[in-house]
């Protein structure tokens, strides 16, 4: 028969007499945390694979305190902090863990956990404290493809001659790395040493080697669009387009969610409705600046403009209406789709999202927000735009505008991260219809909205930067600035998210400005679709801003 334990005031089975709690259990309970780590680690990766940072948070905390030197747990707390925006505090964790891995390495000669390591920093824009990180690892095994290749990764966009140094090393010990290659033929191009990175992409993707032919494709694009060969060009974004179509992952996507999306914003979101907004809100807080569009449209040219004013904080793509959102959903008991349950908040929910939302923004900026322009710059938060109407009526809206063949046209030829969004760009013709689709609901909805609006025209900005933006900064309370005019200068020291780095990192240029000329003749396909936005947005035929 199995033995029992004994209850907590029966007599201690080891015969000392005493009661088992002031006995044994202790030690029971000792062992017991000794074991639980593990069992932390499970349910915090569990709660992470669901979204559920904050339960995560939890037992990871659980977890280090068993064991204050765990890998696991120091590097998912300080993912799931970063997930915050409490950067800071998370990658000093991940920066510890760093340590610990560093002092292995050093021992096994294994450098495959610290390089991951500083890959996930890098992509969590912590790229220069990732560097030591990678030198230290290649100090141990100098030898390490990947350890080059990673390095190359964490200098392409602030040091482009010395990622192609590392790029070219991690390729001469693996010259068979699909990775690495293209990597290299990128940089390559970016150099201008065109005909080689033309050469090498065409014999990779002719090698038979097990690569993704779709990226390597669409780089061949790239170097053939940079090349002036256009013809080619498009032929190769449209088969990288239909390779990644291909992809098991992408073929999971829900491709018409975001129609119908639109659809039931348009249906919940009436005139009414959207109008009376300014009514629920009495609060003494300020509300933010949201800078949105399309894809492509001068975003991020707009907000590093702005943010270059010592009065203005921006916060590059953070994602906030959407976090705000995930808590909707979390706290609402209504039945139905995400807009019924918008539009039914109280006012008292409105006013603790407010503050939900600033308690967000102050954690990702590491700042009080008080006293500052606050621009929350997320081009497809034109989506939320009736949330954003619930919350903040009292906000400013600035819309970014760009001939739409142009913002066609780059979206097709841009590699992005794939989402129910982004997919629609590996089509030539999805990428129109998705296009028509979110800037008829901002023709739709605009002049319903409480909130202010206002459009700036990427073409106008270019050709006119000072007087362009003298009306936003008005509009915003402030003063045109010297300081704007070289935004290039303070974007260099800032970790840009978007595609739009190596644009915004540069003095303000005019060569993206009807671009889609180039590719006129694969416009015939579409020219219906987007013929009334070009004349709607009082773009010209021929291509260019109207004077």
């Amino acid at each position: 028969m199995n033995k029992r334990l004994p209850s907590r005031n029966e007599l201690c089975a080891c015969g000392s007499g005493k009661k088992y709690k002031k006995c044994c259990l202790s030690s029971v309970s000792v062992v017991a945390e000794k074991l639980s780590p593990e069992l932390y680690l499970r349910k915090a990766h569990s709660f992470m694979a669901k979204g559920e940072i904050l339960s995560a948070e939890v037992e990871f905390k659980e977890a280090l305190k068993s064991d204050k030197n765990s890998i696991d747990g120091l590097v998912g707390l300080g993912q799931c902090l970063c997930q915050q925006w409490r950067n800071d505090e998370g990658i000093s964790l991940l920066l510890r863990a760093g340590k610990i891995l560093l002092r292995q390495a050093r021992k096994t000669k294994d450098v495959r956990w610290l390089l991951d390591l500083a890959y996930l920093m890098i992509n969590l824009k912590a790229t220069a404290k990732a560097l030591p990180l990678i030198d230290g690892a290649l100090a141990i095994a100098p030898r390490f493809p990947r350890g080059h290749h990673t390095k190359a990764l964490a200098l392409q966009k602030t040091s482009v001659e010395n990622a192609l140094i590392s790029s070219k090393r991690a390729v001469e010990l693996a010259p068979n790395e699909g990775n690495a290659v293209i990597l290299l033929a990128t940089l390559e191009a970016k150099q201008g040493d065109l005909i080689t990175a033309k050469q090498r992409l065409q014999a990779l993707l002719g090698s038979g080697l097990g690569i993704d032919s779709a990226r390597a494709m669409h780089e061949l694009g790239v170097t053939f669009d940079k090349l002036g060969d256009y013809s080619q060009a498009f032929c190769c974004f449209r088969e990288a387009g239909e390779l990644n179509l291909q992809k098991p992952e992408v073929k999971r996507i829900d491709k018409e969610a975001v129609f119908l999306d639109i659809k039931r914003n348009k249906q919940v979101f009436d005139e009414a409705y959207l109008s009376s907004c300014g009514e629920k809100i009495n609060d003494q807080l300020q509300a933010p600046v949201f800078l949105i569009g399309f894809y492509r449209s001068g975003t991020t040219l707009i907000e590093q403009v702005l943010a270059a004013h010592p009065k203005v904080v921006s916060s590059d793509e953070a994602y906030l209406i959407p976090v705000v959102a995930k808590e909707i959903v979390r706290i609402s008991k209504v039945e139905g789709c995400f807009q019924d349950k918008v539009k039914a908040l109280s006012k008292e929910q409105i006013a603790e999202l407010r503050q939900f939302y600033w308690l967000m923004a102050e954690q990702l900026i590491g700042e009080t927000l008080s006293g500052k322009v606050f621009v929350d710059k997320t081009a497809m938060n034109t989506l939320n735009l009736g949330l954003i109407n619930t919350l903040f009526p009292e906000a400013t809206v600035l819309f970014a505008l760009r001939d739409p063949r142009d913002v066609v046209l780059s979206c097709f030829m841009q590699s992005f991260t794939l989402s129910p969004l982004t997919v629609h760009f590996l089509g030539w013709v999805a990428v129109s219809k998705f296009y028509v689709a979110v800037m008829g609901y901002w023709l739709h909805v605009r002049d319903q909205l409480a909130v202010s609006w206002m459009e700036l025209r990427y073409e106008d900005v270019v050709k006119d930067m000072e007087g362009q933006f003298r009306p936003v900064f008005d509009k915003l309370g402030l003063e045109w600035v010297a300081e704007c005019e070289q935004f290039y200068q303070y974007a260099r020291e800032r970790e840009i998210s978007t595609p739009s780095y190596d644009q915004v990192t540069q003095p303000i240029y005019q060569s993206s400005v009807q671009r889609w000329l180039c590719y006129d003749v694969n416009f015939l396909e579409i020219t219906g679709q987007l013929d009334f936005f070009v004349q709607q947005f009082e773009y010209k035929g021929g291509g260019g801003a109207v004077e």
